[in-house]
């Protein structure tokens, strides 16, 4: 069975000063910089909560895994201007979050599982800086998004 949200919440250690701002100066490299820092930082916020995920098959695990980021972080961007950098336990308290909290989240849940992934740092247009994040995981003959 899938997690709440409330269950994850106390699976989870308080996100009390868990998140990192970056104003408009700030460039990309440094986000993407952040975005790893903070993943490994936080990595301990959802061990417990993974094993919740667990399933038969490697892609019933992931679907377990993305029905509930679905179900429970609703997708919002960050203010203009600014860019959140949240751990997992940020994440699932404030129930909201952009590409940068979903990955932090499903790559800390993917790593206590042991299932090997990816960070994939992309631009829509090949002259500009990385403006979207996501997880892939490595599936046989594919890549799961």
């Amino acid at each position: 069975m899938i997690p709440s949200r409330n269950t994850a919440l106390a699976l989870m250690p308080p996100a009390r000063g868990r998140l990192t701002h970056f104003h408009t100066k700030a460039i990309t490299g440094d986000i993407v910089d952040h975005i790893l820092l903070r993943f490994a930082l936080s990595l301990g916020d959802s061990k417990k909560l993974a094993q919740r995920f667990k399933a038969g098959s490697l892609i019933e695990t992931l679907r377990r895994i993305h029905s509930f980021v679905k179900k429970e972080v609703r997708y919002v961007l960050d203010p203009r201007g600014i860019q959140k950098i949240k751990s997992p336990s940020q994440t699932i308290s404030d129930g909201i979050g952009d590409c940068k909290a979903y990955s932090i989240l499903i790559g800390s849940i993917l790593f206590h599982l042991g299932i090997s992934f990816a960070f994939r740092f992309i631009s829509e247009d090949p002259d500009r800086e990385f403006r979207h994040v996501y997880i892939a995981v490595k599936v046989p003959g594919a890549y799961r998004i």
